[in-house]
Parts: C-alpha cells; sequence; structure tokens
C-alpha cells in the first residue's frame, strides 16, 4: 500500500489495523460481502490453484508475503511447509497468531517501506494474492520483487495472484492500482525472473451463478464445484475488462 497517509489522515498500517478490528478476516477480500460467500469462492480459487503449485510430499520454505490474517499461511503449514507470514498491520497479525495452534508458521510485522526482514537465498517460494494492488508506485513496486528475488534460492518460484484490468489506472479513493496484464509481467522480469505460467483465474462475475453465491441464492456446497468449472474455462474464454490473474515465475539463476 502507499506509504503516504491517507486521506483521512491514518497511515496505510494503521488503516488496515482499522478494518481488521472491524471486519476481521474478510477486510482482506471484500468486507461488503456480509453473507461471506464471496469471499469463500475468491478463497477457494486461490487454494485450488496453490494446491497444483506447492506439493504437500516435499516441506518448502515459504514467505506469505502480505499474510492478513494468516488464513493462506496457516493452510500451508497444516502441508508440512515452513512459512513465514509478514503483514505490515498489527491488528492482522494479532489474529493470525491467535489462529496458529502450534503450526511450523511465523507471523512478523513488516514495515512495508523497507527491506524484507529475511536472508537472503534462505526461501523455496514466495506466495501473495491481493497484496501488490496496493503499492501504487511502480519503483516500490520494483523494490518489492526485487527483494523476493533477494531472498529466494536459486530457482526458487515466486507466486503472484493480482487483480488486474486491460488497461491499467489508480483508484486512489481506495488506495489501490489495477496494473495491466503486462505490468506485473514486465516488472517481474525487470526484477529477474522468468515466467513458468502466466494464467487467468477469476474474470470478473463471468458466472450468473455467481451472483447466486454473491446473495445468498446458492448453497456454501456449490463453492468448490464452481471454482474447479471457472479454472476450467479460464484458457478459452475471451478477456474481459478485469480479472484476477496467476504469475508464477522464476528466479534465473
Amino acid at each position: 500500500m502507499d506509504t503516504s497517509e491517507a486521506e483521512n489522515g491514518t497511515t496505510p498500517s494503521q488503516e488496515w489495523d482499522h478494518l481488521a478490528r472491524k471486519y476481521g478476516e474478510s477486510a482482506v477480500v471484500d468486507r461488503g460481502d456480509r453473507r461471506g460467500l464471496k469471499n469463500r469462492y475468491i478463497q477457494t480459487l486461490a487454494d485450488l490453484t496453490l494446491d497444483g503449485l506447492l506439493p504437500e510430499d516435499h516441506p518448502l520454505r515459504v514467505l506469505d508475503f502480505g499474510c492478513g490474517a494468516g488464513r493462506q499461511a496457516i493452510r500451508q503449514a497444516r502441508w508440512g511447509h515452513r512459512v513465514v507470514g509478514l503483514d505490515i498491520s498489527s491488528e492482522m497479525i494479532r489474529i493470525a497468531e491467535a489462529r496458529r495452534a502450534g503450526l511450523p508458521v511465523e507471523f512478523v510485522l513488516f514495515d512495508d517501506g523497507g527491506d524484507l526482514p529475511l536472508a537472503d537465498g534462505r526461501l523455496d517460494v514466495v506466495t501473495t494474492a491481493g497484496v501488490l494492488m496496493y503499492i501504487l508506485e511502480d519503483d516500490r513496486l520494483d523494490h518489492v520483487l526485487q527483494e523476493f528475488h533477494r531472498v529466494l534460492r536459486p530457482g526458487g518460484e515466486v507466486i503472484l495472484i493480482e487483480h488486474i484490468r486491460r488497461f491499467g489506472r489508480i483508484s486512489r479513493a481506495h488506495h489501490k492500482v489495477y496494473r495491466s496484464y503486462l505490468a506485473y509481467d514486465r516488472a517481474l522480469r525487470r526484477a529477474g525472473f522468468a515466467p513458468l505460467r502466466v494464467r487467468p483465474l477469476r474474470r470478473g462475475r463471468l458466472l450468473p451463478s455467481w451472483f447466486g453465491l454473491r446473495f445468498g441464492l446458492l448453497p456454501a456446497g456449490c463453492i468448490e464445484p464452481l471454482a474447479r468449472f471457472e479454472l476450467l474455462l479460464r484458457a478459452v474464454l475471451p478477456l474481459w475488462d478485469y480479472y484476477d490473474c496467476l504469475y508464477h515465475f522464476r528466479k534465473a539463476v
């Protein structure tokens, strides 16, 4: 997120602390989703994607950048990976710590204006989902991706899931930047990463059934089948104005 003060005079970390206290985990997806089914659907898409990229039978050293309330970091730790979750919100970290339950995951408060508090070349994978859109300045995005490169071992992988637009734009009212498909691709290459796969995961409001989930007209049991169906469609449907996209890149040796 932008390091400058928000329009209401609060810093980004203070704003996220407020959102965490008010909305809990839903603050990191869509705090307007009162039923929570849309949030679960989006999270399920991310889960199914990572299931195919992080092997359960081979423990890895993983960084979850912008871990929020720790849901994905804890899930990765349950697979046997050793995980570090970084976030700028002390309140999010507090919620995550309360859920840790002795799993091999560490949650660390991170100053988003500085370097990652991790040693060079120690990690196998960096994951982040819906976080880089809060970094408004391109030079700061470059710095974060260079830090990912620094803390990964040779051949280590970075897995980004980001909300993008066909034509990039900034929403300063929400402290977000919607970058284009090529913007993240180019930034990752500048930081020293080579692509393994880039593909859409969720095209905004793609399925009519999505509205059924959003407004409680379909049961929660439909979430995973619909998510699997949408992932099957991702390669054959035309590009819409916005969608969630997977960027899976490897650190060049």
